[in-house]
């Protein structure tokens, strides 16, 4: 996920697009810094910011909204999410 740079932002012609990684790490941090004082479970913020894009190192950075999207169903990624998710976890 270091080396994949995040699809819309490659498409759009974002200089410097960051990659899943980065995208994770940084909504993980957020989580972080909301923390309780905004009335926010910051601990879950920052599990589901570390694993919320997990499945993208099985199935890349799919994108289905917007001029620039993939040819694929929101329902389809989902599924292949899915499946990704459920393999990554079968030996855990």
């Amino acid at each position: 996920l270091r080396k994949v740079k995040r699809t819309g932002w490659v498409r759009s012609g974002v200089a410097g697009a960051e990659s899943v990684s980065d995208h994770m790490y940084r909504m993980a941090m957020m989580g972080f810094a909301m923390g309780s004082s905004e009335g926010v479970d910051g601990g879950k913020c920052i599990k589901m910011a570390l694993v919320h894009d997990l499945a993208e190192s099985i199935v890349g950075d799919l994108v289905v909204d917007g001029d620039k999207k993939d040819n694929i169903t929101r329902e389809d990624k989902l599924k292949l999410e899915r499946k990704a998710i459920d393999d990554i976890t079968a030996g855990l």
